[in-house]
């Protein structure tokens, strides 16, 4: 018998079907039109991976997952075992209007729930949704007691407004989330603003930039603990990311058809489903797919805290002659990586260097 396998899955029941037209979507319109997910294919889906994992974290994304309702959640959950974690990232729409109670009685009930609150701060114009409904989302998250972490795109819209994001990201209903700013792909914010607005985050918080995972992140990186975000891992392909019609992808930021792994019918056995998340997460095509992140480049190979952010993210590098080269967030990784080991590369607490260039090739 097979030994059993850990690993996440990250599930997106609309497709990138949402009630939000924000203007940095990276996802929106980029994939063939699919339905929403079928509860058959869910119950095929959720056995399936019962089947091969030892353990079960279902990470539900879109689009925005909440436009399945309130009840898709309850019946998945009702197929997972015990102990099962779920999250779910979401604009908070549903959470503020409409069918709110029965939202309450999902993340409140079984499942382990937490929530990925997407919340760009008192910038949220591009998205067409009011702050003030994202602040009263996050408020009844709280009340509730389910635990939120606060999603902020760091788009053109709000980078150069670092004090001001962490201002409102301390108003009473927010103070305790932690925060993870993310970049927006494809956008104009270039490695460097994206940098300087993490450095002015950092500074203008009152704890020093405890609640921000990308500092919290690269901090466990240096001292061997899990890290809050995957782009500092060392390795890529350490979950199985589901589309709606079941195709499987080895990462959300990848769904493309030349990286498609497999597919999980809603009428498969059991058997035949777990040979195919098996062979999907672990067959050559994931293989050839985790060597993405590994593949040398030369100018990261003597920077000083490579170990840290081992290259970045593959969907961050631009391509130099047929490979890999440089992540567009180098200077982020840079200053990150020096601000959490004032140690590094010699130097001193004493000594003053520029975070946003030093260790640069």
């Amino acid at each position: 018998m097979a030994e059993p396998l850990a690993f996440p899955l990250l599930i997106k029941p609309t497709s990138d079907r949402c009630n939000l037209r924000c203007s940095y979507c990276f996802y929106l319109g980029t994939q063939p039109k699919r339905e929403p997910m079928r509860r058959s294919l869910l119950a095929a889906l959720i056995g399936a991976y019962r089947e091969v994992s030892s353990g079960e974290s279902y990470v539900w994304q879109g689009g925005e997952p909440t436009l399945m309702g309130a009840g898709f959640f309850e019946y998945a959950v009702s197929l997972q075992g015990e102990g099962a974690a779920n999250s779910i990232q979401t604009n908070g729409l549903a959470l503020v209007q409409g069918r709110w109670q029965e939202w309450a009685g999902v993340l409140k009930g079984p499942g382990n729930w937490a929530v990925g609150l997407s919340h760009d701060g008192p910038t949220n114009r591009s998205r067409g949704v009011k702050t003030s409904a994202l602040d009263f989302a996050a408020r009844m998250l709280g009340t509730w007691g389910v635990p939120f972490t606060l999603l902020c795109v760091v788009s053109e819209e709000n980078a150069g407004k670092a004090d001001a994001v962490m201002r409102h990201f301390e108003r009473d209903e927010l103070v305790d989330a932690p925060i993870q700013f993310i970049h927006a792909k494809g956008s104009a914010v270039t490695g460097e603003q994206f940098a300087q607005f993490l450095l002015s985050a950092c500074q203008s918080s009152s704890d020093h930039g405890a609640r921000i995972a990308n500092y919290v992140s690269v901090d466990a990186a240096w001292n061997k603990r899990p890290a809050m975000t995957c782009e500092v891992l060392e390795e890529c392909g350490n979950y199985l990311a589901v589309e709606s019609d079941g195709t499987l992808f080895p990462c959300d930021f990848f769904m493309r058809e030349e990286w498609r792994l497999g597919q999980v019918h809603a009428d498969f056995s059991l058997e035949e489903n777990g040979s195919t998340l098996r062979h999907a997460f672990t067959g050559r095509a994931m293989q050839e797919f985790r060597k993405l992140k590994t593949t040398p480049y030369q100018k990261c190979e003597g920077c000083d805290i490579r170990q840290v952010c081992h290259r970045g993210c593959p969907a961050d590098r631009s391509e130099v002659d047929g490979s890999l080269g440089l992540s567009v967030l180098c200077p982020a990784h840079t200053l990150t990586g020096h601000e959490t080991h004032p140690q590094v590369a010699g130097r001193g607490q004493d000594q003053q260097a520029d975070p946003i260039n030093a260790g640069m090739p």
